[in-house]
């Protein structure tokens, strides 16, 4: 099969580095992907995935068109109207968020005009999308490669000082605050530091208690990981929540949000969940697993069964099950 996924640009968000995971994986069974970018801004970040322009898409033939997401400028979902073109094959649109996107998942209905809708989490309820117009809707939860991302053991002895993980791109600021009041704890945010947090603590920063390493490759994000004793995901509207996904996969215990972590999180058996994640709720629950690490071992031994059963090989081969159409 050859599928085409539609974009403005390659962006740094994972909702689009999904897909190129999913491209290395169905390759293995002959199967191609492409993005097709419909705007003018440069990539954001390199991608295995070939990257084409419209015109040059528009000379080939796809079994399939895929539209991740609704953060794209409103010039863009217009023009999704010319994947109808037979050309193109059947229309996937992919709901990657919560219902607080709604109005630009509903402006990428009307354009795109999709045969199959593929929601990727659970925050939408019956009844919430009933104005969507496809042939069929299917719920297929997100994905994590459970063979590259690995338990590798204990991180830390009693006493040491504790390394947390987080995005420094994903409401940041109260999970700085929580690690700031405990002396015994490090934190490092990976990704874009789109908050200003190298200006906003600096002290911190030259105590070397908060180390944002910036952007990291694909490649280097299993061995990342494997440096963190807890990882802490803040995100307050997600569809699927790598960062949880990656460290439940890892082994590391997981301080969460319920935003896209409902298919996975239970909180006190994989993870701990927090309704509110002021800084002084996330000091509490780092404070308490720092302080037990039987609990901890137990957390992360039920997160790793549960995250099993969200492993990449099922996820691309069902999501090739919903490429074949009745209806073309």
């Amino acid at each position: 099969m050859k599928i085409l996924v539609a974009c403005d640009h390659v962006v740094l968000a994972g909702g689009l580095l999904r897909f190129d995971r999913v491209a290395a994986e169905i390759s293995r069974y002959g199967h191609e992907m492409a993005y097709v970018v419909m705007g003018a801004s440069p990539p954001a970040r390199h991608t295995d995935v070939p990257v084409i322009d419209l015109p040059r898409a528009e000379q080939q033939r796809w079994d399939c068109v895929m539209i991740p997401g609704a953060g794209f400028p409103s010039s863009t979902i217009e023009n999704f109207g010319v994947f109808k073109r037979k050309n193109f094959g059947m229309r996937m649109q992919h709901i990657l968020n919560d219902p607080t996107r709604r109005k630009g998942f509903r402006a990428v209905n009307l354009s795109f005009d999709p045969h199959v809708i593929v929601f990727n989490n659970e925050h939408w309820p019956p009844g919430s999308y009933s104005d969507f117009k496809a042939d069929r809707i299917h719920v297929l939860l997100g994905a994590v490669d459970t063979t590259r991302y690995y338990p590798a053991g204990t991180k830390a002895a009693s006493g040491a000082t504790w390394v947390v993980g987080g995005l420094a791109n994903k409401k940041p600021v109260p999970l700085v605050e929580a690690v700031s009041g405990c002396s015994e704890m490090d934190l490092v945010l990976f990704g874009h530091d789109r908050h200003g947090l190298g200006q906003r603590y600096p002290d911190l920063i030259a105590e070397g208690r908060l180390k944002l390493p910036g952007q990291i490759t694909e490649r280097d994000l299993p061995g990342l990981y494997r440096n963190f004793d807890c990882v802490v995901a803040t995100e307050l509207f997600a569809g699927w929540a790598n960062l949880a996904a990656e460290a439940m996969a890892s082994g590391v215990p997981v301080v969460c949000t319920r935003s896209g972590t409902m298919a996975f999180a239970r909180d006190g058996e994989t993870a701990l969940v927090v309704d509110d994640p002021s800084p002084e709720a996330l000091r509490a629950r780092l404070t308490q697993l720092r302080a037990d690490q039987s609990f901890v071992r137990k957390l992360t031994r039920n997160a790793r069964k549960q995250i099993e059963k969200f492993d990449l090989t099922t996820y691309a081969q069902s999501l090739l099950e919903l490429c074949r159409h009745d209806g073309l």
